[in-house]
This record gives structure tokens, sequence and C-alpha cells, in this order.
């Protein structure tokens, strides 16, 4: 007789109720879920900020090969600008603006500093890198 209660308690404990495996899937579920979120978030901080770094790196760059252009003085008085290639907008990722401001001439208006403004932003109008840098005439 004991026998049989032992057999009954065994049997009734061999498996999983409906219940008790909804649940279960649930709480995996919402674990799941809150371990899945701070990694999103920090997988597209990461995108982002490798966006910055890059176009930070090309408007150096940029500014670099303007550089060694204008060290002519006569490109430098023709403000010559370095051609924005597929290079410098990483095959059209982004959207890059150059602007030129003279900022010092002399008595005979010949420009003595002239400031070159690299704005850089990605396709959905979001700014990455605004730099700018003063070049100096080069003397003849």
């Amino acid at each position: 007789m004991c026998q049989d209660l032992l057999n009954k308690k065994n049997r009734s404990q061999k498996g999983f109720t409906l219940l008790e495996i909804a649940m279960s899937m649930v709480i995996f579920g919402i674990i799941v879920v809150m371990l899945s979120l701070p990694m999103y978030t920090g997988l597209s901080l990461l995108v982002g900020d490798s966006n910055i770094v890059r176009a930070n790196n090309l408007a150096k760059a940029y500014i670099k090969d303007l550089d060694n252009k204008w060290k002519i003085q006569s490109t430098f008085d023709d403000a010559e600008l370095v051609e924005l290639d597929a290079f410098y907008t990483d095959n059209n990722k982004y959207v890059v603006n150059v602007g030129v401001e003279n900022i010092h001439t002399d008595e005979n208006s010949v420009v003595i500093i002239r400031r070159v403004k690299v704005i850089y932003k990605n396709q959905d109008g979001e700014l990455l890198t605004d730099i700018f840098y003063d070049f100096k005439r080069p003397q003849a």
C-alpha cells in the first residue's frame, strides 16, 4: 500500500504543468529583453561614435591636403580648394561643406590669413564635426 502511494506521488511530479512552462518562458523573456536593451543602446552609440571619428579624420585629411596645396602662393591667392571627391565624402556617406573666409588683409587688400571651415553631416543632416583652420599666406 505504501508502495502505491509512493508511485502515485512520483508519477505526479515527473513533468511540468503548462502553467509552469508558460511562467518560466515569461520570466526568461523578461530577462532576455532586460539584457538586450543596454546592448542595443551600446551598439548604437558605438556606431554613432565611429561616424564622428571617421568624419573628424576625413576633415583633418582635407585640411592637411589643402595645407599642402596652399604652400604655393598662387594657389593660396586664388583660394583654390581641394576637390571634394569620393574619398572625402566616404563614397557619399557624408555631406561635406567647405567655407572660406578672409580673416586678415594687408594695406594693399592682399589676403594674409584665410580661414577654412569644414562641416561634416550624415545623410540625415545631423552634425558630425565642424572644424576650422587658419592658413597664413606663404612667402614668395
